[in-house]
């Protein structure tokens, strides 16, 4: 069993905002907007946290880009009633189109089709009618704005991005699964490999190290316990151009890799060397003590946890690289999202 087709791409046409009940603004009609306008379709509802805490974000995009030919929509599947009393009290905070669709047809066209469950969920539309690019409406829809609407948004590279994400969830999705029987086991080695290998041969070398990572990552806090998936999330983290022993973030993940796999003495070895290049920080301290620990040394695991400050007192904390420990939609979220009930 191979990895599944990403289908469809970004770049195809836009599905039209039909049956909607137009709640607040002008309603938008995308084939109109053809040619002059960029379109943000956001899914959202009441009663979703991180929908509630977009839409002062969502308003401040209309007011700054409007001018320059952006029309936002937030569109909710709830009832007329509660989408306008909502509205009515949020007022000049919610300065956008916002729609009611009462049907779920349009939400289906959108969500259903580009495989996405959370909300709120943002689809830009550009002056062509093409979805370019979905997302959370605070994670980069700023700086996509910016690049379509100076015409230096590029489709190829936000498609790669796209096809990642989208296999990323899946091999979670795969990862969490509680009913693979021996025959499942052995098609999710075969598209853990192949996902491994994809990464590896088609992502842009700024991206790989992160992504190789977060590969790792997500085998490590899965329930999977096969020693040959296992074993790939350490071969993963062998693959990254560079292993930057000042992140705690990804020593940590580096050294459960090894661990998970029966390579006990090798994460020793890497827990000990973030230990020593980086004296009194006490994340690495309390990895190292837990390795000694691990190897039966609980005398010196002791003497290492002795020595440690308390986190406000630590030195030389490493730097947090947000392209390795942060993702838009890969395989963590920055952003919350809400499951549609």
């Amino acid at each position: 069993m191979a990895l599944p087709e990403v289908k469809p791409l970004l770049g195809e046409p836009a599905p039209p905002l039909q049956g909607l009940l137009w709640i607040k603004g002008t309603p938008v009609d995308l084939a109109a907007n053809r040619g002059t306008t960029v379109t943000v379709v956001e899914f959202w509802a009441t009663w979703c946290g991180p929908c509630v805490e977009s839409i002062p974000h969502l308003t401040e995009l209309q007011k700054r880009f409007g001018p320059r030919g952006l029309a936002i929509v937030g569109i909710s599947d709830e009832g007329p009633s509660t989408v306008r009393e909502f509205v009515e009290k949020m007022g000049q905070k919610m300065d956008y189109s916002v729609a009611v669709d009462p049907t779920g047809d349009t939400k289906s066209a959108y969500m259903d089709t580009y495989g996405q469950r959370g909300i709120p969920c943002a689809f830009v539309v550009d002056r062509q009618g093409r979805i370019v690019w979905i997302g959370h409406p605070q994670s980069e829809l700023e700086k996509t704005l910016e690049e379509i609407l100076s015409g230096r948004y590029d489709l190829a590279v936000a498609n790669e991005q796209y096809v990642h994400e989208r296999l990323s969830m899946y091999f979670r999705n795969q990862l969490s699964r509680r009913d693979l029987d021996s025959q499942s086991m052995v098609e999710l080695e075969r598209e853990t490999e192949e996902f491994l290998a994809r990464i590896c041969e088609t992502t842009p070398t700024k991206k790989r190290d992160g992504r190789l990572w977060l590969f790792a990552y997500a085998i490590n806090e899965s329930r999977v316990k096969n020693p040959k998936i296992r074993a790939l999330a350490v071969r993963a983290m062998d693959q990254r151009e560079s292993h930057d022993y000042r992140n705690v973030m990804i020593t940590h993940v580096y050294v459960k890799a090894l661990q998970r796999a029966g390579q006990t003495t090798q994460a020793l070895e890497v827990a000990a060397r973030g230990y020593r290049e980086n004296p009194g920080h006490s994340g690495f301290g309390l990895l190292y003590a837990d390795m000694l620990e691990v190897t039966g040394q609980l005398a010196a695991a002791n003497d290492v946890r002795a020595k440690l400050p308390p986190p406000e007192e630590e030195t030389d904390a490493p730097p947090r690289k947000p392209s390795e420990t942060a993702t838009t939609s890969t395989l963590s979220s920055e952003r919350g999202t809400s499951t549609p009930r």
